[in-house]
């Protein structure tokens, strides 16, 4: 057969199995959504898992077919070593379905078999949609065509996730009564998740099942993470690698200084934050040991808890949030919670640069010199954050009981307070009780938010720092701005004071539309909603639940804008101008 046959053969064959791969797909996602979203009777149950077997099979043979169409298969083999694992753990599982179930119930033993064969349906289409995607998102030519600038994709990649997020909470069996509810809290709901803050109009353990409340702690991973972060993760290792534009594009959000870094990074992020959330997950799961009875609800608490902690979303399984009866002298659980927030606010760089010292050996440096200018006023500004945001709590409070009765008690919920409004938003003590001057520190401190790079939102710590010292500087009489032996550029103060104006900004027309969406409520607690919104933190003064559909709206945009960055948004919604080559006379304006 002639060489050209050949080749055309092996393409109709791969054209054909890329169209086979985009219905399994369809299917995939069908089957998905009526398993997770529908009741089902026993017939319709036991049909829609005669579909999914029948999908796995064609999917196995799919891959198998693929083989076929490849020019270099030990190349292949190489780069998509990942989707053949898949297929090759998808027909083990069909051959040995029992004894797996038996070794789930076994690691598992709280699941139901009808649970655990559920369960793996469920993920096998998840894996097979996605991984169908992938492949095909990264062949179509027209994706590549698109001139989308970063941060309108890094925006329409989350509006996307808030979207699905929002259809998928409104579906019947995410309702702990079955019954849909309304989209407008869908849609806050999955904001909220997808922004990691928190918010909440419905009560997570009670008015979700237990399958909603997972699809709200997959949103909030997938957010904390960061949609583009996970998207390239998959890109890499199930779609066979960055292309150059990808990389391009990445190196505006992660900024490493060159392009063989940003797998690494990538690998670093998604290492640290499952090891992070698994270490968090075993502490909180021995710390209630005796409180929570051993039914698979402690696993499934310290698994969201851990999450949520990690990545500042602030979402509880306890309608009281940490405050319940159950914590109330379980300092382990809530210390830990801390250590959560405190390294997930970190942000990325930070955690890879403190996890890379190297603290002993003759030619060691000392830690100052191995950390970048960046990672020190992340841990220093972080630190004096946590001790004068406690210090102020404690004071503003120090009069009342609400921080507790004893000593030991008001230091700690100062603190816990302190850590949290930095844009966590879990809470040890009722915050509409809390003095006026208490709430303004804790507005401070979730308009600051966290360290760039991590979870949490707000304007970050840099920004912060860099504007304090910057205008302390020309107070002082310096123009120059000079930290840890290096002159901050210029363009660095200029993006800080441009955040900070724009977050105002948002905050000023957030806050007001409130003021006139709710006339009867007091001011100051719709302030504190907006900014708790703005910086991604959670805390409400015992407003969010009684706000009207106008106002949640408000607060949607205003979460959206603040996850994402409000430089990004801005930027995103208008065309770069273009900079001529020419200079004009300087002239001087009167100021102050």
């Amino acid at each position: 057969m002639k060489i050209a046959t050949v080749i055309k053969l092996k393409t109709n064959l791969k054209t054909f199995l890329d169209i086979i791969l985009l219905l399994i797909g369809l299917f995939s996602f069908t089957t998905f959504i009526l398993i997770i979203g529908f009741p089902l009777t026993r017939l319709e149950e036991l049909l829609v898992r005669s579909i999914i077997k029948s999908i796995i099979y064609v999917f196995v043979v799919e891959e198998i077919l693929r083989l076929f169409t490849l020019q270099n298969l030990s190349q292949h083999l190489k780069e998509r070593w990942v989707e053949l694992l898949i297929a090759l753990l998808l027909i083990l599982e069909i051959i040995f379905e029992v004894p797996f179930q038996l070794g789930i119930k076994k690691l598992f033993p709280f699941l139901s078999f009808d649970q655990i064969a559920l369960l793996y349906l469920i993920i096998s289409q998840l894996i097979i949609f996605v991984s169908g995607i992938f492949k095909l998102v990264r062949h179509s030519t027209a994706i590549t065509r698109l001139q989308i600038p970063p941060g309108a994709i890094l925006a329409i990649s989350f509006a996307f996730l808030i979207l699905l997020g929002s259809f998928f909470l409104s579906l019947p069996k995410s309702s702990a009564t079955g019954e849909p509810i309304r989209y407008i809290d869908a849609l806050f709901t999955s904001t909220s998740a997808v922004c990691v803050t928190g918010l909440i109009v419905l009560d997570t353990p009670k008015d979700f099942s237990l399958t909603g409340q997972i699809i709200i702690l997959v949103l909030i991973q997938l957010g904390g993470l960061g949609i583009m972060t996970l998207t390239t993760f998959f890109f890499t290792f199930i779609g066979g690698g960055l292309t150059i534009r990808m990389r391009l594009m990445l190196k505006e959000f992660l900024s490493p200084d060159t392009f063989s870094m940003i797998g690494s990074l990538l690998k670093r992020i998604i290492f640290y934050t499952f090891i992070i959330e698994a270490i968090g997950f075993l502490i909180l799961y021995l710390s209630t040991l005796h409180s929570i009875p051993e039914d698979g609800s402690r696993f499934f608490i310290a698994l969201f808890h851990s999450i949520s902690g990690f990545c500042n979303a602030g979402f509880s399984l306890f309608s009281e949030n940490l405050m319940s009866p159950i914590l109330q002298s379980n300092y382990l659980f809530k210390f830990t919670i801390t250590l959560l927030i405190i390294l997930g606010g970190l942000g990325f760089t930070t955690l890879t640069e403190l996890t890379s010292l190297k603290l002993f050996g003759k030619k060691t440096q000392r830690i100052k010199y191995q950390l970048s200018p960046t990672s020190k006023l992340v841990l220093v500004s972080t630190l004096i954050l946590i001790l004068l945001g406690t210090i102020l709590i404690y004071l503003g409070e120090y009069r009342s009981n609400l921080l507790g009765n004893n000593i030991l008690d008001k230091v700690f919920n100062a603190y816990f307070q302190s850590v949290t409004a930095r844009t966590a938003g879990f809470n040890t003590v009722a915050i509409d009780q809390l003095s006026v001057f208490t709430a303004i520190v804790l507005i401070l401190l979730m308009w600051i938010g966290a360290s760039p790079g991590g979870t949490g939102g707000g304007i970050k710590t840099t920004t912060f720092s860099v504007m304090f010292l910057y205008l302390l500087n020309y107070i002082r009489g310096r123009e120059r701005l000079e930290i840890y032996n290096r002159q901050i550029e210029n363009d660095n103060i200029i993006r800080a004071f441009a955040i900070a104006f724009l977050s105002l900004f948002v905050l000023f027309i957030g806050t007001s539309i409130l003021i006139i969406y709710e006339p009867d409520k007091n001011p100051i607690n719709l302030l504190f909603e907006t900014v708790s919104a703005f910086g991604t933190v959670g805390l409400s003064r015992n407003t969010t639940f009684y706000l009207g559909d106008g106002s949640k709206f408000v607060l949607v945009w205003v979460m959206f804008i603040g996850r994402i960055g409000v430089l990004t948004f801005f930027t995103a919604l208008f065309k770069p101008v273009r900079e001529y080559n020419y200079s004009l006379p300087k002239t001087h304006i009167n100021i102050g």
